[in-house]
């Protein structure tokens, strides 16, 4: 874990997470610190065009490095200006899913009743497992996740994870938004 006081408010940064694998190489995420959640940060993570790719809780002790000026942050500010001049940052509304604004502690959020009705992706640190699914349960020890199939789009079986083995959880994504409204629409 780096030692900051994760103040980057508004500011695009280069998000380093340690590799824990036995490869070596870094994980690398670009966006904004929204807010300091003790042990956790909220993050919004910005994808390859410009555009909010989701909003997530990050684990502060898998964090490695921050880097908030470069030749590639100043290309990436340019694509999210261009895409929030033409209306098309957010092109699902995603924000507005989460009051961020109500948000001050991990458990604020996680508990909140959109995460829980919602698909989110979780990142796990034992073996860097992700898993897509429903938070069924949780507390302030772990999370138990009713996983998602992708071959067959259906529930499979639960996982309980420890919170503090999560590296990540996108609680608002493009792709999990997608994958509610394929399972809303379809019935399943």
């Amino acid at each position: 874990m780096i030692e900051t006081d994760y103040s980057y408010s508004n500011q695009l940064l280069e998000l380093y997470s340690k590799d824990i694998d036995d490869y070596g190489s870094e994980s690398f995420s670009l966006g904004y610190i929204l807010q300091d959640l003790g042990s956790f940060i909220l993050f919004m993570s910005i994808s390859e065009t410009g555009t909010l790719d989701s909003i997530q809780i990050r684990s502060k002790k898998y964090l490695v490095k921050i880097i908030d000026n470069s030749a590639y942050i100043r290309m990436y500010e340019f694509f999210v200006s261009y895409n929030k001049i033409n209306k098309s940052f957010d092109n699902y509304d995603l924000g507005s899913i989460i009051n961020l604004e109500k948000i001050k502690t991990i458990d604020d959020l996680l508990t909140n009743n959109l995460v829980l009705k919602k698909s989110v992706t979780v990142i796990h640190s034992n073996d860097e497992s992700v898993f897509t699914g429903k938070i069924n349960l949780l507390d302030s020890k772990k999370l138990v996740l009713s996983i998602i199939d992708y071959e067959s789009i259906t529930k499979t079986n639960k996982k309980t994870i420890n919170i503090d083995d999560l590296i990540c959880i996108d609680i608002v994504s493009v792709e999990n938004f997608l994958l509610d409204k394929y399972i809303e629409t379809n019935h399943l």
